[in-house]
């Protein structure tokens, strides 16, 4: 017995984090369980409304007084916020310091011999990094759902890059599930320290990981699929000023080498890394301005998934 189907029938409203996985659903049996004609007939009722974060919260240039996630060594890319604050560093020195001191407290002399615990970061670490300013280092932080979140894929692709090329570092973290899904301290950390987030959902009405990484100046190296297609401009897509980060060539899900098509991509980023550093930079400072609120999500509600008018 389906419950998606008398959920869909009955309700009044249909409602995904993306206007992208919504049609996705009506185009595709494969993202909703058989059933892509039921909601290609509730259409109708609908919506699919892009979420927004919290910047507050997520904030580069925060102090230990104004968010519970700092980083070590807070950086802006507002000139204003720089004119006025002696204490923050430009977002390169920033990104630059950010990544050396993330390198150390994930270096081999670090965690404890005999437990493998490592304090700073309040979980077992198995690996270690290097102290290399020229290395991507990407990290990909996620529960471990083998289904959604692509944690075999990240990983197949992670061991064929690791092998062909000498100068990326992978950093693969997740829930501690002996401590109630405990997961690593300051997340917001490993992503200002990181040069890319890793995202390689098979499907993804929406990611706040996206958001979050951007917020530190990681890009995002996404499937394209529902909310990621929809914020992530590739450099493929659009112009300097509107590129984000990099996508696959199609969502992860309908591909039929999905570990190829992500190594493949990761190697893309790569590639521009090493040799278009204007490029780089341009998709950085993009991420790190970009703002996408509650204001307008709430509002979108307010008008169609709360508005009687629709029914």
């Amino acid at each position: 017995y389906n419950f998606y189907v008398p959920a869909v029938r009955t309700s009044d409203s249909i409602v995904s984090c993306s206007d992208t996985y919504i049609r996705e659903l009506a185009e595709e049996d494969r993202y909703s369980d058989g059933v892509s004609n039921l909601m290609n007939l509730e259409r109708l009722k609908s919506f699919g409304i892009t979420i927004g974060m919290d910047y507050s919260l997520h904030n580069p240039a925060a102090t230990e007084k104004e968010t519970t996630n700092p980083v070590k060594y807070p950086f802006s890319a507002n000139e204003k916020e720089l004119e006025t604050n002696s204490n923050l560093l430009d977002y390169k020195t920033g990104k630059a310091m950010n990544k050396s001191y993330l390198q150390e407290i994930l270096g081999a002399k670090v965690p404890d011999k005999e437990t493998a615990f490592n304090k700073t970061v309040g979980a077992k670490q198995y690996g270690f990094l290097e102290n290399d300013p020229n290395a991507l280092v990407s990290t990909f932080i996620t529960r471990y759902d083998p289904q959604q979140k692509g944690v075999d894929i990240v990983i197949k692709a992670a061991e064929k890059l690791l092998e062909e090329e000498k100068d990326a570092q992978i950093i693969l973290a997740g829930p501690d599930f002996s401590k109630d899904y405990a997961l690593i301290n300051n997340i917001s950390q490993f992503y200002a320290g990181s040069d890319t987030v890793l995202i390689p959902s098979r499907f993804a009405p929406f990611e706040l990981v996206q958001l979050q990484g951007m917020r530190m100046g990681a890009i995002p190296i996404a499937s394209n699929a529902g909310g990621l297609a929809e914020i992530i401009v590739d450099p493929r897509e659009g112009r300097d000023e509107e590129i984000l980060g990099f996508k696959t060539e199609k969502s992860l899900f309908l591909t039929d080498d999905p570990y190829k098509s992500y190594c493949d991509t990761i190697k893309r980023a790569l590639d521009i890394y090493r040799n278009e550093p204007a490029t780089w930079d341009k998709m950085l400072l993009n991420g790190l301005r970009y703002k996408r609120s509650w204001d307008l999500p709430a509002q979108k509600y307010l008008e169609t998934v709360f508005n009687p008018k629709n029914y």
